[in-house]
């Protein structure tokens, strides 16, 4: 039924013309973008558009300074709205003009094409429009033009010292950041002049001005952005030449300031009996704090103290100095002549000064016996718009038919070349399979992850909030499985250019996170190389939590911590390392320093760890990775004390001049309001600054505690002054009451002058001075929470070494010499009895132990020690010979400490049980990217330091397997101990490897960390065991390395101590 109404409606609402089909001739613009398309279809955008792979892509690169929109001189920042232009060919996008109607020109959305990934290296944020410019011009013959735009915020840094007549330079690096110069090269392009003048417009209202630009090309540069440190880079550097537009500034800072200088000089022409004197410097020094409100948005903060913050400081002083000597002359004068006598020498001084300070002496010849007169004395560039797509030639109709054109690409023979076709049998991989998947072809086996972290720059941090902002960057380098190809199947391709949204990309994430800000434009490309190895560069900026303690603000230090996890992945799974750059320490992470910010990068720190558990993961009982960076960072507090102490301590100091007014003037009362009044104007001008938080800062004391004491002095003056009026009628004032009031007097430095008169019953003026007994005060000892640990060494061991070169056969050697082969009282393990020097220096004192600690360690003059550091890292007592500590250094030979240090990373924990190749691990010990980094620089740095040092004893693993007797004699020797030859035996039997392996105080069975049941800890303990593993390429490596890396007197004394080297 419902069919049959459905069709009678219609056949009578629809007549059949609607039901024709449609058929639109398509234009030649249509028909060209879609032959177009179908070219790019066999060929792919991420790769370069070259037929012939060996040609470079060829960049014209120009820039158009639009707009400078702002320099921010807190945060060292500049804005400006930039617009690059981009010309390159494409070899893909050309087109036989007789074939579409000689159509010269079309429009292209560049996200469908290739285009090149020039970009600005120094970003700190990247803002584009709302309809950002992504069209490009395509030319018939493959020519392209791109104009994009936006607004970018780059790091500046500025010099305040002569604000506001400051002139500062800004630069802009461009560069490529995938491509080297064999691949795309970039060239500066030629500007509307033809010419290549950088362009830029002037706005003559702004707050700057821009009045010079300088350019320059840096061919042939290496720089770590990319996966090749050998490649070399092109950088185009702009250098900004700015001027500030100080007229504005100049009348806010500079007018009011000389208006209230020369009103503060009127003051010298009042009377210094008038109360009027001090109304008007109170009043100007009101003003000033007002003024001081009004201009500290303008003036700018960072370490260095501006000119104009010295003018002002210097007038806030004067100012208080007048303050002072108005209320001295007040005083004198309300005293009379008859109170106060001046002798003649003190008349000359003080004319003497007033002709310096240019004051008239009419007002003084109070003091003066004659009048000595005194002579007065009293400087565009337009936008680029395309209106029109197509040629005027091709907008009229022609009359012949329209061309079939060919949209077969065969018929043009449009092969693809070597790097096209590799792009899609790559990409076709992972058509089978799922980007989500990791990236290997056994599921049993984890994906090594390197992780490197580049602190860029430190944008704030917000104490308010408890926020650190920061722009990081970082790189991840893993082995893809899924993108490895024959180098010689595609004409010796090494590398090419991907997206990261098409493949496998890590899951490694910040744990703690309060906000993110990334470019519109984001990093998504990543270079592949043939064996598989991906290369990825993100960056972006971050907001995480980061405890701030305001206590000794502005003079504080802060440690933020920036933490990462690998989100989705256990270990055995995503096995994330931490890969350092450059030559940097295996504990440190790359920062750019920046001198001239509010916040000033002391040092970094890195560490990672293997064994961390979340329960935001399915599986509670797998290990994750852990990284975190810690950042210190250090206040420049120059402007903010100046700016927070300085009027504190005037206000403070005018305070106390109130106690030199007479009580029973009311300017005493005045003064002290003034004050209050002026350090409430402060206190809103500091606000601002002070951080709050639970904790309440030092400076916060200060200023509470200021404003209860001139609270005080209010009150004080209140009652003296009510008193003072009274008379000797209204009031009596006990003797007791005026013995307290005076020994007030000497403890608050008040003058006697004023308070020997206070009414009494008698009329002598001098009052007995007695000191009454005083309640004594139990004085109380607070021990204070915590000791500062200062390392005690006393004459005790400490044995080093890298790692596996027999620290703890050396270190049971030295214990069992220091207790002269005595068996000890229990079976407490080594790693017990002598601590690792890393878990923290000695107690202050040998009594002073902690639980891990057994007490036979205690018993003996000397306490051992051990640590794996390097000579760098030791305590700077050690290194400077301040300690008389005994230091053992053994060193193996270079290459059995690389077989075994290999065995050892298998079987640790703390190590994420190494599972690969002895060859993978090879690679990585050489690059010096296994733990504790480079065995040649550690023992570089200890064998350098042993020279004419007697506190430094350097031995050898193979003398102690050829002479052990004669080793233990000589180790005895260096620590003063003096053996007879049956203890020495004994000692050797002990310690010989296979008692040793047996002995549970050395063979670490108990510790659950060590899997002994893939390796043991004790392995053969022989020497030249390398030869069962290395090659002979391997080995030739390491002998190069030995010549390289370490001078000849090193060489020449390790040859000797490696008495198996060959």
């Amino acid at each position: 039924m419902i069919l049959i109404v459905y069709k009678l409606v219609d056949s009578q609402q629809f007549p059949d013309i609607y039901r024709q089909p449609i058929n639109i001739e398509p234009s030649y613009e249509h028909r060209l973008i879609h032959y177009l398309f179908k070219k790019y279809e066999i060929a792919h955008k991420y790769a370069r558009p070259r037929k012939n792979s060996s040609d470079a892509v060829v960049v014209d690169f120009s820039l158009n300074l639009k707009k400078l929109l702002d320099l921010n001189a807190k945060n060292q920042a500049l804005t400006s709205l930039i617009e690059m232009t981009l010309i390159w060919t494409d070899d893909y996008l050309s087109w036989d003009r007789e074939l579409f109607n000689q159509l010269q020109r079309i429009q292209f959305n560049v996200r469908d094409i290739w285009r090149p990934s020039i970009r600005i290296f120094q970003l700190i944020e990247e803002r584009y429009e709302a309809n950002p410019v992504i069209e490009a011009v395509v030319e018939w013959n493959g020519r392209i033009t791109w104009v994009p735009r936006g607004i970018y915020t780059t790091p500046c840094e500025v010099d305040v010292t002569f604000f506001p007549f400051d002139r500062q330079t800004c630069s802009l690096e461009y560069g490529n950041w995938i491509h080297s110069n064999d691949q795309v090269q970039i060239q500066l392009g030629s500007y509307l002049n033809n010419t290549n003048k950088f362009a830029y417009s002037i706005d003559e209202g702004a707050e700057w001005e821009i009045t010079n630009v300088q350019q320059e090309v840096l061919n042939n540069i290496s720089y770590n952005l990319a996966c090749c440190s050998n490649e070399k880079f092109t950088i185009m550097r702009f250098h900004l030449k700015l001027k500030r537009n100080a007229t504005f500034l100049s009348i806010v800072l500079f007018l009011p300031c000389s208006l209230l200088m020369i009103v503060n000089l009127l003051t010298a022409f009042l009377p210094p009996s008038s109360s009027e004197k001090i109304h008007l410097t109170l009043s100007i020094f009101l003003s000033y704090f007002v003024l001081l409100l009004i201009v500290m948005d303008y003036i700018p903060q960072g370490s260095k103290l501006p000119v104009v913050g010295r003018l002002f400081i210097a007038s806030l002083s004067i100012i208080a100095l007048n303050i002072i000597t108005s209320a001295i002359v007040y005083n004198i004068a309300l005293k009379g002549v008859s109170q106060i006598h001046a002798n003649q020498s003190l008349k000359n001084n003080l004319s003497k000064l007033g002709r310096f300070l240019c004051i008239p002496n009419a007002y003084y010849m109070v003091y003066m016996e004659e009048e000595n007169h005194l002579d007065t004395r009293v400087n565009l560039v337009n936008d680029h718009a395309i209106t029109e797509l197509v040629d005027e030639n091709s907008l009229k109709r022609d009359k012949k038919p329209i061309v079939n054109c060919v949209t077969s690409a065969e018929s043009e023979n449009l092969y693809p070349n070597p790097e096209h076709k590799l792009i899609r049998n790559l990409l076709s991989n992972y058509e089978r399979g799922h980007r989500s998947a990791r990236p290997v072809k056994n599921i049993h086996k984890a994906l090594h992850l390197n992780f490197t972290l580049f602190l860029r720059k430190l944008i704030d941090l917000d104490p308010k909030n408890q926020e650190l902002t920061t722009l990081i960057e970082i790189k991840y380098e893993w082995i893809d499985e899924l993108l490895k190809w024959n180098e010689s199947a595609y004409h010796g391709i090494k590398l090419v250019e991907m997206n990261i949204k098409d493949i496998w990309s890590p899951n490694v994430r910040i744990s703690e996170l309060t906000g993110r800000k990334t470019d519109f434009n984001p990093i998504e490309e990543v270079i592949v190389e043939s064996s598989g190895r991906v290369t990825f560069n993100p960056r972006e900026i971050l907001k995480t939590p980061c405890d701030v303690d305001v206590t000794y603000f502005p003079f504080e230090r802060q440690t933020c911590s920036l933490s990462y996890v690998n989100w989705m992945h256990h270990n055995k799974a995503v096995f994330l390392r931490l890969k350092t750059s450059g030559n940097l320490p295996y504990d440190k992470f790359y920062f750019t320093p920046e001198p001239g910010n509010e916040w000033e990068i002391i040092d970094v720190h890195q560490d990672i760890f293997y064994h961390e558990h979340y329960d935001f993961e399915c599986c509670s009982n797998r290990n994750f990775t852990a990284m975190i960076f810690k950042i210190e960072l250090k206040r420049n507090a120059t402007f903010l004390a100046i700016v927070l102490f300085l009027p504190c301590f005037l206000l403070v100091l005018l305070n106390l001049l109130s106690t030199f007014i007479p009580p029973d003037s009311s300017e005493k009362i005045n003064l002290a309001l003034s004050i209050f009044l002026s350090y409430f104007v402060l206190l809103m001008i500091v606000m601002d600054h002070i951080p709050m938080g639970r904790k309440v800062p030092a400076v916060g004391e200060l200023i509470v505690a200021s404003s209860v004491i001139i609270a005080c002095n209010i009150i004080t003056s209140t009652a003296v002054y009510n008193i003072a009026l009274k008379g000797d009628g209204d009031a009596k004032v006990p003797d007791r009451i005026k013995k307290i009031i005076l020994k007030l007097r000497k403890k608050l430095f008040v003058p006697v002058n004023y308070y020997v008169h206070i009414h009494s019953d008698s009329n002598d003026n001098d009052i007995p001075l007695e000191m009454m007994n005083e309640v004594e005060m139990e004085n109380k000892r607070m021990l204070k929470k915590q000791r500062k640990r200062k390392a005690n060494w006393s004459d005790d061991v400490l044995v080093s070494s890298f790692p596996k070169s027999g620290t703890t056969w050396v270190v049971e050697i030295v214990d069992e010499i220091l207790r002269r082969g005595i068996e000890p009282d229990n079976e407490s393990p080594t790693y017990l009895r002598a601590k690792m020097l890393e878990l923290g220096p000695p107690a202050i004192s040998k009594s002073v132990i902690d639980e891990n600690n057994d007490e036979n360690l205690m018993k003996g003059e000397k306490r051992v020690f051990k640590t794996h550091l390097a000579y760098t890292s030791l305590p700077s007592d050690i290194r400077s010979g301040q300690s008389n500590i005994r230091l053992i250094y053994i060193v193996r030979n270079v290459k059995d400490n690389l077989v075994s240090f290999y065995h050892f990373c298998r079987m640790n924990e703390l190590y994420g049980l190494f599972k690969g190749s002895f060859s993978d691990f090879y690679d990585l010990w050489l690059n010096g990217q296994t733990p504790h980094g480079d065995w040649f620089e550690h023992v570089k740095g200890y064998l350098e330091n042993s020279v004419n040092n007697e506190n430094i004893l350097i031995i050898s693993y193979e003398e102690l397997l050829e002479s052990t007797f004669e080793m233990i004699g000589k180790i005895s020797t260096f620590l003063n101990i003096n053996l007879e030859d049956k203890v020495v035996k004994s000692i050797v039997e002990k310690t010989n490897i296979e008692n040793m392996r047996q002995n549970k105080r050395t063979n670490r069975l108990e510790v659950k960390a060590y899997r002994q049941d893939i390796s043991q800890f004790f392995r053969k303990g022989i020497a030249g065991d390398w030869k069962n593993w290395l090659n002979e390429e391997q080995s030739q490596r390491i002998d190069r390395l030995f010549e390289e890396k370490l001078p000849t007197d090193i060489r020449i004394l390790l040859n000797k101590l490696f008495l198996s080297y060959n």
